[in-house]
């Protein structure tokens, strides 16, 4: 599902090739209400390459098949991800940042079934809060060599 403007959605979404959701536009902000499943089967939950793209999430969000690379939720250039305590985010790798400063923020669950929970190959300012659970086959949480300016990890959760 394209996103062009702000919204809440309160139903599910299950898309086969395409993004569960794209961002269309920058400075959107999505609300994703409890109870509701956005998936896709063979791309990436929610995905966005805009700047100051904001997702909060409530309810599920679930990518791919983890036989490749897909991302829970895939966030490039400057943006916010909030994944609250009724919140699951599940895929190859769970939350993927990149090229901006980010806020990420999880009082929920974030699962990299395959890669890292959240992988952070990003520099620019970019804080993780964790007072939830990150889980990663291959690591809880993986910094990108480059990530030595101004950067916080804050965890009084799981990792």
């Amino acid at each position: 599902m394209d996103i062009a403007s702000d919204i809440t959605i309160t139903s599910n979404i299950a898309e086969t090739t395409a993004n569960g959701l794209r961002y269309a536009v920058g400075n959107v902000d999505v609300i994703i209400a409890a109870d509701v499943l956005v998936a896709s089967r063979d791309s990436d939950g929610a995905n966005s390459n805009l700047e100051n793209s904001t997702l909060v999430n409530n309810g599920s969000i679930v990518a791919g098949d983890f036989t490749t690379l897909q991302f829970g939720v895939n966030f490039i250039g400057n943006g916010a991800i909030t994944n609250n305590s009724s919140g699951l985010i599940v895929g190859y790798v769970g939350v993927y940042v990149d090229n901006g400063a980010f806020d990420v923020v999880n009082h929920g669950q974030i699962f990299g079934m395959v890669g890292s929970g959240v992988l952070l190959s990003t520099s620019g300012g970019t804080t993780l809060t964790n007072d939830g659970k990150i889980f990663g086959e291959l690591q809880g949480v993986s910094v990108a060599t480059g990530f030595t300016d101004g950067s916080t990890i804050r965890n009084s959760g799981l990792i």
